[in-house]
């Protein structure tokens, strides 16, 4: 990046904060490239994360007091299919790491919405291309992933909200995605590799879902039934925020009532769509094993 498109992008940012948004004593904003607030309250990590700022436009998060929302208002007017930034929070649980062997339940809950900053006109309107997610990474190292959100081997995305022409991970080379229906709606399966390496695996809704309060383990489970993700894998890192691709002018994000409520136990059910499974057959096989081995 050159100094010009630095000085650039720094006053685009200045210039964003100033104009839409007034910081109080009980508010924090922030509109660096990489700055993070950590919360003295519940220890969730509010972030900018713009790793893919190409210099023709900024982001800023602010946080107000409270802990239980946050708000990022962005544009980006060049290149419209990359990511440019992943305006966040990360919620933290004392459960993590977990083991999805032992994951039983991931409840997780949030109230968002997305609107062109001067209310005037619609998303598609300004070009508006982005996504909102719920955004997990697993590792068979239990510190790989709790440490990393590019290093650990696997990426689940739940995405809950698709504006443009943002798209999941492999979407373009799938015709039939598998589905699985959760609370009453039916999510798509997508997979492919990401740039770190990474396989990612996004489970997208057939519409967006601007309040949602659900447990997602089931989406973990039907992975694992399809020999997608192994049970030894931990899960170290739960994110919620929005991919902000391109916009011709400024975008408002809110996130709020924001939970995340982590069960560990042994599992007793299969996941498969509520299928039961044949106890006969698996006697069956098993005393044919035994069998084999006389």
């Amino acid at each position: 990046m050159t100094f010009s498109r630095v000085v650039l992008s720094a006053l685009f940012a200045a210039a964003l904060c100033t104009a839409q948004i007034s910081p109080s004593s009980s508010t924090d904003v922030y509109c660096g490239q990489f700055q993070t607030l950590v919360s003295p309250v519940s220890g969730n990590i509010f972030s900018t994360n713009e790793w893919g700022d190409d210099g023709s436009g900024a982001s800023c998060v602010t946080v107000p007091a409270g802990d239980n929302s946050f708000s990022a208002e962005w544009k980006w007017a060049k290149n419209p299919d990359n990511v440019h930034a992943f305006p966040n929070v990360q919620l933290t649980s004392p459960t993590f790491p977990v083991q999805l062997l032992n994951l039983t339940r991931l409840n997780f809950g949030v109230d968002w919405s997305m609107a062109p900053s001067d209310g005037s006109s619609s998303l598609s309107a300004i070009q508006a291309s982005a996504d909102v997610v719920i955004d997990m990474f697993l590792d068979p190292s239990w510190v790989t992933a709790m440490a990393s959100t590019t290093k650990p081997l696997y990426e689940v995305m739940v995405w809950m909200g698709q504006f443009g022409d943002a798209n999941a991970i492999g979407a373009n080379l799938t015709k039939s995605p598998p589905t699985y229906k959760l609370n009453g709606t039916t999510f798509s399966l997508y997979t492919g590799p990401n740039g770190a390496g990474q396989t990612v695996f996004s489970w997208l809704a057939q519409t967006n879902l601007t309040s949602f309060h659900n447990d997602i383990s089931p989406l973990f489970n039907y992975l694992v039934d399809h020999n997608l993700l192994p049970t030894s894998a931990y899960l170290g890192s739960v994110q919620f925020g929005t991919e902000t691709f391109h916009a011709t002018s400024n975008v408002t994000f809110t996130a709020s009532n924001f939970a995340l409520d982590l069960e560990k136990g042994i599992k007793t059910s299969n996941a498969l769509g509520g299928v039961v499974p044949n106890l006969a057959l698996i006697a069956f096989v098993g005393l044919a094993g035994v069998m084999a081995l006389l």
